[in-house]
């Protein structure tokens, strides 16, 4: 069995499998899924977020020679 015939094999028991899903279950599967890409979007800015501290962190003097931050210093 070549890799293409399986993969079509897979697509098409995926097909049968989701005509035989309620339309009640299948708007439950499509929420859950956009929630799934919300919480990894969710997870990369947090990391991201996590990357500047550490940054200030390891060299504070840098953060005191950007402009930006002057006023937030100043206060």
């Amino acid at each position: 069995m070549s890799s293409t015939s399986g993969e079509q094999q897979i697509a098409t028991l995926l097909k049968r499998l989701w005509h035989h899903i309620t339309p009640r279950r299948r708007g439950q599967f499509g929420l859950l899924l956009v929630l799934m890409i919300g919480a990894s979007f969710a997870e990369i800015l947090s990391i991201g977020a996590v990357l500047p501290f550490l940054a200030v962190l390891t060299a504070p003097e840098r953060i005191f020679q950007l402009s930006a931050a002057q006023p937030f210093i100043k206060a």
